[in-house]
């Protein structure tokens, strides 16, 4: 146990068990040395009946100690995880023998780097500039920077920022910021800090609303020394866009961008997402359409089924979801937009055939995925989900992370005072997919709610006109 390194994703939970550290929601939760040690015992043995004589044996060695310790122990892990007894979603109480862990168990090899398959399942999923921001902000493979000393900070900066640690990426921040100190009009050197400060927040699950102004002057102070520097553009772009919510200076950079880099697939690509955002489909349309004469392989994104969906489309959304898979491989991408489409067009059959999938690639069990067809062939779709609302199902499975997945299943479950609730508790964690919210016809059976209005005039949103 204890492996350097090692990550385990339990439920909503990111698990650092060398670091005895809980991470999710924007929250950081640490633990005592020896609640680690049992949490990680239990992942260890995911599903298993565990005696109390064999946890206590696993856990405390040769200490003697009773079963009081161990109780005490399990409700002080529960209360870590936000479990309880009552009603477990991970350690689940065998009377007269011990315990069980009942969560999926999902392990990572290091840090949360999600790169490129990220891009490729949300941009297939709805709301693709969400995917793409994370990817270009925090996901490439090699850092931005490209600092010209060959020995010094900035070099050294630069193989730290290009590391899978995050450890390296903190040290890679002091060094950034002793050539910024020694340069201050090295313009790589600001984009290299804000490219490691980003990958930790993400690392960590945390929000970067509250590192914004921060981040928005480093990279205002890059473009004031180099304003037409094509990846400060974009940065601060998506940076206004995502976080500052500063709409005007957002479209004024990618239209610089795109004035100085005019085939910059990845700049073109998160502006049609922008005009997305607000309904100016058929500007979003053109983007996409210059972007694939430039790019040819973009024609594999479902940008434009997405365009077509969000305007009330969906005939045309599925012709075009159905063109790309005759010839692509069906992957998570697919599955995602599959499911969105069919969904909206009625099809609730073709719908959960796609969420099945999902749920198989997510790692849910098969015992589960029993009980969801159940669902379905007693309630359909609004009983499949009513399950995920209950069993406040964490994966990922096409609707986002909660709370917002909690919103978007309630909604199909017709439970619309919670999916109010949590369309606030979004709001207040500042999930970035909410930029969408107008134009998403998943929210329609909502917009005549006034709490609805309310979040989307706290983002500075209207619903289009049609």
């Amino acid at each position: 146990m204890g492996q350097a390194g090692k990550v385990i994703r339990i439920g909503q939970w990111r698990f650092l068990p060398e670091r005895n550290l809980l991470l999710g929601r924007g929250e950081r939760r640490e633990l005592e040395h020896r609640l680690s040690v049992l949490l990680e015992y239990f992942c260890d043995h995911a599903s298993a009946v565990l005696t109390k004589d064999r946890l206590l044996e696993a856990v405390w060695g040769p200490r003697i100690v009773g079963e009081e310790s161990l109780s005490v122990a399990v409700s002080q892990l529960r209360r870590s995880l936000d479990d309880t007894a009552r009603n477990p979603r991970f350690i689940r109480t065998v009377p007269g023998v011990g315990y069980q862990w009942i969560a999926t168990v999902a392990r990572e090899d290091g840090p949360r780097h999600r790169g490129l398959w990220l891009v490729a399942v949300m941009t297939a999923g709805l709301l693709v500039s969400t995917a793409l921001v994370f990817w270009w902000l925090t996901g490439k493979s090699e850092p931005v920077v490209a600092l010209a000393e060959e020995n010094g900070p900035g070099s050294e900066a630069r193989q730290l920022l290009a590391s899978e640690k995050p450890e390296d990426w903190r040290r890679a921040v002091g060094l950034f910021r002793r050539v910024i100190e020694a340069e201050p009009d090295q313009v790589d050197a600001y984009l290299g800090l804000v490219e490691a400060k980003l990958r930790q927040l993400r690392y960590l699950d945390l929000p970067v609303a509250p590192h914004y102004s921060e981040l928005e002057a480093l990279l205002a102070r890059a473009l004031s020394i180099a304003p037409f520097h094509h990846q400060a553009l974009l940065l601060y772009a998506n940076l206004q866009f995502m976080h500052g919510q500063d709409y005007t200076a957002a479209e004024a950079a990618f239209l610089d961008l795109l004035s100085v880099q005019p085939n910059h697939a990845e700049g073109r690509l998160a502006y049609a997402n922008y005009l997305l955002a607000f309904g100016r489909f058929e500007e979003a349309m053109t983007e996409v359409t210059t972007l694939r004469r430039h790019q040819p392989l973009f024609y594999a994104v479902p940008m434009v089924a997405w365009n077509y969906l969000m305007q009330g489309e969906t005939e045309l959304a599925w012709k075009e979801i159905q063109r790309i898979t005759l010839t692509e491989p069906r992957s998570a991408a697919y599955h995602v937009s599959a499911q969105h489409i069919a969904f909206q067009r009625g099809d609730e059959f073709v719908a959960m055939e796609h969420l099945k999938a999902l749920m198989t690639l997510a790692g849910i069990e098969n015992e589960r995925l029993a009980r969801f067809e159940a669902d379905f062939a007693e309630a359909g779709l609004a009983g499949v989900h009513a399950r995920l609302l209950d069993e406040r199902e964490t994966a990922e499975l096409g609707h986002y992370r909660p709370p917002l997945s909690w919103a978007r299943y309630a909604l199909v479950a017709g439970e619309y005072s919670q999916a109010l609730d949590h369309l606030e508790a979004a709001r207040e964690d500042s999930q970035e997919a909410l930029l969408w919210l107008a134009v998403d016809p998943h929210y329609r059976a909502l917009h005549a709610e006034p709490r609805f209005q309310a979040v989307l005039t706290s983002l500075g949103l209207t619903l289009p006109s049609n």
